[in-house]
């Protein structure tokens, strides 16, 4: 392969991961804040997920009703309210754990829960899990399918948490995502973010390259000597 190829290659492959962490930023997943806000949902992130909910063992704490999520999604955001006040309900306290996840922050459990749009409606109990939907986002509502209404509906177990190659995956397909994102909607920050990406690339495969030629002739200098 020639030096040439090798570079654009190397500087291709780092552009696009550049653009990636670029494109999705550096938000730490595990350092976010966890447990009950002063809303009184439970606040759940990849860090505490199976911990609180207990979920990874094919069974749960207690029944869960959780709002998977999206901060820039507008019907989200007119859910809050609601989903804050179901929350503080004196006749479920106690009976009900009511929690959110912020899948822009923690996708790998909303990938193992199979979350395509926002917001998404799950409540788990006993090692089954019932999606809310086609039904009317009220509080009334909400307590009549948590505390007995979900019986009714079609259930399926609770899903596993993704091995070390579905998280890898699972990772990729999101920075994938992120990036036809900004394409498709910010073309012009999309191509600023993917030349300094490219140019980083250039820059560091040509270091690796001179090292690497540098030490190879070396030794050969050093084996003619001998």
């Amino acid at each position: 392969m020639s030096t040439t190829l090798y570079t654009l290659i190397s500087a291709g492959a780092i552009a696009v991961v550049v653009t990636s962490f670029l494109v999705s930023g550096n938000d730490n997943p595990q350092a976010a804040d966890s447990g009950a806000d002063k809303s009184g949902v439970v606040v759940l992130t990849s860090a505490n997920f199976d911990a609180e909910t207990q979920s990874d063992g094919g069974s749960t704490t207690g029944i869960w009703f959780i709002d998977f999520y999206a901060s820039w999604c507008g019907h989200c955001k007119h859910l809050h309210p609601i989903w804050e006040s179901f929350a503080n309900r004196e006749d479920i306290k106690g009976v009900l754990n009511v929690g959110k996840i912020d899948c822009d922050k923690h996708k790998d459990v909303c990938s193992r829960f199979s979350v395509q749009g926002y917001p998404t409606l799950n409540l788990l109990a006993n090692g089954r899990m019932y999606r809310y939907v086609n039904k009317p986002r009220t509080e009334e509502e909400f307590k009549n399918f948590a505390l007995d209404g979900y019986l009714n509906e079609e259930s399926v177990a609770i899903p596993k948490p993704s091995g070390a190659k579905d998280v890898v995956k699972n990772e990729l397909e999101a920075a994938w995502k992120d990036i036809k994102l900004v394409v498709t909607q910010r073309p012009q920050a999309s191509t600023i973010i993917f030349s300094l990406g490219f140019l980083s690339g250039m820059v560091v495969s040509i270091v690796i390259f001179t090292f690497t030629s540098s030490k190879g002739a070396a030794a050969v200098t050093s084996k003619k000597r001998d």
